[in-house]
């Protein structure tokens, strides 16, 4: 199988419908016919949810893509202004133009440069001649599906309609979590007990004595998920530089074995969101409805355990507060 050419973390360009924005490399999973990697966008607007992406959609982060960058940027400037003007002469009679309307040849971005599911770039680099396209996408992780599709002319790119529902019992302590970490400026004390990994398996067990012994594998993807989400979607800016203490003492142990259960809780408000980008295997359609059931069930096993009565806070020291000033 084809190595990742892009590892976690790391910061690339990525196209999305004609334009290359900054984004982050979140997690990867190696296919032999093209890896997929799931990427967050680094933009405000429009705002573009995460998603799961082919390698041919994905640029280096370099000066000469960064280049290509802003030349799509001018393009996009100079087709919204002349459609601005176009409507402007359709909807205001006895309208003229004094300027000069010719079209001018838009530069060329060298060789023809395909995207997964986007735009395709052709050689000459005119905006008009973006053409659409979509490939099959396939599901790298097949046990994940729920009722719903996205199609695109014949070949199509599937995703789910995940709802996740907060117990009403959890909203109050997340609410009270926000709190604590943004306004009092305290931290969870790490390493937390039970850790995510535990809570976990406290929950598989409780579910084998029921006799519902499927959700192994739903439960390790969960976990898998919160490892690969925590760093970059589940801490409030006033913990990054506990986490990246953390980092450095533990560089080799998974966060599933520090951080607990108000993390995971945390997990579960976005995971909904995650859900919604994975390309989807058609075959798979029930695996998706177990897997949310798997986290609703571990929402009823935490509150009905009072798991988060373990979860302690404690004040910030006062230098962490002025390194969090000075780093920020």
């Amino acid at each position: 199988m084809p190595r990742p050419k892009f590892s976690v973390g790391e910061k690339v360009l990525c196209s999305h419908n004609t334009m290359l924005y900054n984004a982050i490399c979140l997690a990867t999973v190696v296919k032999i016919d093209g890896n997929l990697y799931l990427i967050h966008y680094q933009v405000k607007q429009p705002e573009i949810p995460d998603e799961w992406v082919h390698e041919s959609r994905i640029l280096e982060y370099n000066e000469a893509n960064i280049k290509k960058q802003k030349e799509l940027q001018t393009l996009r400037t100079k087709s919204n202004r002349q459609k601005r003007r176009k409507s402007l002469q359709e909807s205001t009679p006895g309208f003229q133009n004094t300027s000069n309307m010719r079209r001018r040849k838009t530069q060329s971005f060298g060789s023809p440069c395909s995207f997964e599911h986007g735009y395709r770039l052709r050689g000459s680099g005119d905006v008009e001649k973006l053409e659409r396209v979509a490939f099959k996408v396939e599901n790298p992780f097949p046990h994940v599906y729920n009722e719903g599709y996205c199609f695109e002319e014949n070949n199509f790119v599937c995703r789910i309609k995940a709802k996740v529902t907060i117990p009403p019992e959890l909203r109050p302590v997340l609410l009270d979590d926000w709190d604590r970490i943004c306004r009092q400026k305290h931290l969870v004390i790490l390493p937390s007990k039970p850790n995510v990994s535990e809570i976990l398996e406290n929950y598989l067990q409780h579910e084998s004595s029921s006799s519902n012994i499927d959700g192994l594998e739903f439960v390790r993807i969960i976990e898998k998920y919160f490892n690969a989400l925590l760093g970059s979607r589940l801490l409030y800016k006033f913990e990054r530089l506990q986490y990246a203490d953390i980092l450095k003492t533990h560089p080799d142990l998974p966060m599933s074995k520090i951080y607990g259960a108000i993390h995971l809780l945390r997990s579960f408000v976005k995971i909904e969101s995650v859900l919604q980008t994975l390309p989807l295997d058609r075959e798979n359609e029930h695996d998706a409805e177990h897997l949310l059931r798997h986290v609703h069930g571990i929402m009823n096993f935490i509150g009905r355990e009072n798991v988060l009565h373990f979860c302690e806070y404690d004040a910030s020291p006062p230098e962490y507060r002025r390194q969090f000033v000075g780093a920020d």
